[in-house]
């Protein structure tokens, strides 16, 4: 699981991001207890959106396709479905994904 955490390069990373990140996900029931993590990692990335080339939509369609194929594994958000979107679709997408993990639905999120 990734999660995306947006801050100000000039304040840095905050204090205890990783624990923050932990309590939300378990609060917000992607998690059930801290013993459901193995492990934490942050990853500062400068200038994350993507940026699209020439020949990027055949090699987007094969990535997600070969990923989709990985159980347990959902891609979303501007990184995860290399798609510049603003929030009201991230919004959007996850409340989809949501659905379809909770097996309320069979609507894909946007690709």
């Amino acid at each position: 699981m990734c999660a995306e955490i947006t801050f100000s390069p000039e304040r840095g990373v905050p204090d205890a991001v990783e624990e923050k990140a932990v309590r939300d996900l378990i609060s917000i029931g992607l998690l059930n207890s801290q013993s459901d993590v193995k492990a934490v990692h942050v990853l500062q990335v400068e200038n994350a959106y993507p940026v699209y080339e020439v020949g990027f939509r055949e090699a987007k369609k094969a990535s997600l396709a070969a990923i989709r194929n990985v159980r347990g594994v959902s891609m979303l958000g501007r990184t995860g479905s290399f798609w510049y979107n603003n929030m009201d679709h991230s919004i959007a997408a996850a409340l989809q994904l949501a659905g379809r993990l909770l097996g309320n639905s069979t609507d894909e999120p946007p690709a």
